[in-house]
């Protein structure tokens, strides 16, 4: 909503916490940091020092980015909270630089690259899990050779000395045990931060946490996915499946491509799965390409810019050039007249080469799409919020047959005996389908509704017995499979 009072224009600057302009001055509210101390617990993040542009230092929780103000209502708010996360610098450095060594691939499109918070919560974790099999074998080394040298030192029975074996307090196990971690979003970025300027080789505490985040994400997290994938632990049916799964265990977008190339493609149970990740990439590519056709057409011809594209990538086996079909307002438009198949497989190579660093071959609709239109076609749909008619789509020219059975049973009429009307309705419904000479026509393509990010509440339990359940009826247990779906459900109506 609108912060009451932001539109209002005061003497005095009304943000108090973060800056409003790239660090040259910076607010550091003391009502607000007391207020934040939670938040920042939650996130593990620390409390850590800035510089203005004079060099004085400000202690804050969250990035000088994020900015907190108080409304005329007497709410704080806080604004800005895209950097809530600290940077993947291993990305950083290696993709989004000009300078890379031994890479043909091209600079990544941007810098701000994050860690999401559940990599974060995970790599937290993991860490104290860590420490403390560590701390219990030290302590149980310790307590290995304390005992050793008490041994040595026993007294013989009647000397003086023998009172103190009296009982002792138990003592509380983890007592001593001291563990830290925190990180800082301002890390790795252009903010001024006390300390992270040094001249000595080692980074401060919490950009080495952020550095060894950002590691754990690409050495360990992206490759123990990728063998889930591969060993069918987990095992997503569609886009959305996948990128749910990828979310949880806190992987961005950007490694398709890496989860990809560690799916082999030559073993035939991997290249299911390995299609699926590949699809999404190509999906996501689409909806680049469209944005950018978008730009360039008026709104009323946005359908036909979507069915070209589409036809271009599922239903070269119907129209091998569909631009030669476009309609003389589109055909004047250049971007349109110019995308052939062959050019809209380049732009979308060259789409996934750049945001997912994965390059794909040359011939991807030849082996990967044909076949699998209908998936592609709905993951691309989905991705750029297209709503086609409810139709059978044909991806090859259809046999006279199969159309009628198509249409006889749209309209519910068996096979036995139609009256005059419905042999002509039926009629003219063949010879459309059989006339069509594309895939999609623009026609076909309804309407596009906004992709609008929401906070959608969802259970894990949820999610962990539909996983479970699907697994039990893979494996033949169909009743404990059912239970396990009707739970499920059960939860999910619930939330």
């Amino acid at each position: 909503s609108v912060v009451p009072g932001i539109f209002r224009r005061q003497d005095t600057t009304q943000i108090v916490y973060g800056s409003v302009d790239n660090g040259v001055t910076v607010g550091a509210d003391a009502e607000f940091h007391r207020l934040l101390a939670p938040v920042a617990k939650a996130l593990h993040f620390g409390e850590h020092v800035v510089a203005d542009a004079e060099g004085t230092e400000f202690s804050l929780y969250t990035s000088s980015d994020v900015k907190g103000l108080t409304g005329t209502d007497g709410r704080k708010y806080m604004l800005d909270l895209y950097r809530m996360s600290p940077v993947d610098v291993e990305f950083l450095e290696a993709e989004c630089t000009e300078a890379r060594e031994g890479s043909s691939l091209p600079v990544y499109p941007h810098k701000l690259v994050l860690l999401r918070p559940e990599l974060l919560d995970i790599f937290w974790e993991t860490s104290v899990r860590k420490a403390v099999q560590e701390y219990a074998a030290e302590k149980a080394k310790r307590s290995e050779e304390a005992g050793k040298g008490e041994d040595a030192k026993k007294p013989e029975e009647g000397e003086p000395g023998t009172e103190t074996a009296e009982a002792k307090k138990p003592e509380d196990a983890m007592a001593d045990f001291d563990f830290s971690l925190e990180f800082t979003p301002d890390a790795f970025t252009h903010t001024q931060q006390k300390g992270s300027e040094s001249g000595g080789s080692a980074e401060p505490p919490m950009h080495a946490a952020v550095r060894s985040a950002s590691k754990f994400l690409r050495e360990v997290g992206v490759p123990a996915f990728a063998h889930e994938l591969a060993s069918y632990t987990t095992s997503p049916l569609s886009g959305d499946a996948l990128v749910t799964a990828m979310h949880q265990r806190g992987i961005n977008m950007r490694y398709l491509g890496q989860i990809a190339a560690l799916l082999p493609g030559d073993i035939e149970i991997m290249r299911n799965v390995r299609r699926l990740v590949i699809f999404e990439m190509i999906s996501r590519a689409i909806k680049h390409v469209v944005r950018r056709l978008f730009r360039a057409t008026p709104a009323h011809l946005h359908g036909e810019v979507f069915a070209l594209v589409a036809n271009g990538l599922v239903g070269t086996h119907r129209c091998t050039d569909p631009t030669q079909l476009l309609s003389a307002e589109a055909h004047a438009v250049r971007e349109l007249r110019e995308l052939t198949p062959r050019v809209l497989a380049e732009e979308i190579r060259a789409q996934v080469a750049l945001r997912f660093r994965f390059d794909l071959a040359t011939d991807f609709v030849e082996t990967l799409v044909s076949g699998s239109e209908r998936i592609l076609l709905r993951e691309a749909t989905l991705k750029v919020g297209a709503q086609l008619a409810l139709r059978q789509y044909h991806f090859e020219k259809p046999q006279e047959s199969a159309v009628q059975a198509e249409v006889l049973a749209s309209l519910g009429l068996g096979h036995g005996k139609l009256t005059k009307v419905a042999k002509r309705q039926v009629r003219e419904l063949i010879d459309a389908a059989m006339a069509r000479q594309l895939v999609v026509e623009a026609d076909d393509v309804l309407n596009f509704v906004a992709k609008t990010k929401v906070s959608t509440h969802n259970s894990s339990f949820a999610d962990e017995a539909f996983e479970a359940g699907r697994m039990s009826l893979e494996q033949g247990q169909r009743t404990l499979g059912l239970e396990l779906l009707l739970e499920s459900l059960a939860l999910h109506e619930q939330t």
